[in-house]
């Protein structure tokens, strides 16, 4: 394993830095998946396009929101993991985690 020489890509920025699952290729580009934690801990779940990856160079584009918290349910708070298989052509397989506050009457 050797770091990046853009290692680390981003400091100081909650919407952006903390990672939300492996780089997703998909329609032949890449993206790297961050949590948003702007507002709380995994809010949501943005994609960002990886546009240049070479040994020495890496930017990428403009933040989307892939997943964020639907306001009930078990991911009504919000959303932090996403990781897409492709199992084979013309079969994807999705599994991500969200997360709700509960209230323990003990």
């Amino acid at each position: 394993w050797v770091s990046h020489p853009k290692s680390p890509l981003i400091t100081d920025d909650k919407a952006n830095v903390r990672p939300a699952g492996p780089v997703l290729t998909f329609g032949g580009k890449k993206y790297r998946l961050a949590q948003d934690c702007s507002e709380r801990y995994g809010a949501a779940v943005n994609a960002f396009e990886i546009t240049t990856l070479s040994e020495v160079e890496y930017t990428e584009g403009v933040r989307q929101v892939l997943l964020q918290g639907t306001g009930s349910g078990w991911n009504s708070c919000g959303m932090h993991h996403l990781q897409i298989y492709n199992k084979h052509e013309g079969y994807l397989c999705a599994v991500s985690d969200g997360y709700e506050k509960i209230k323990l009457d003990l």
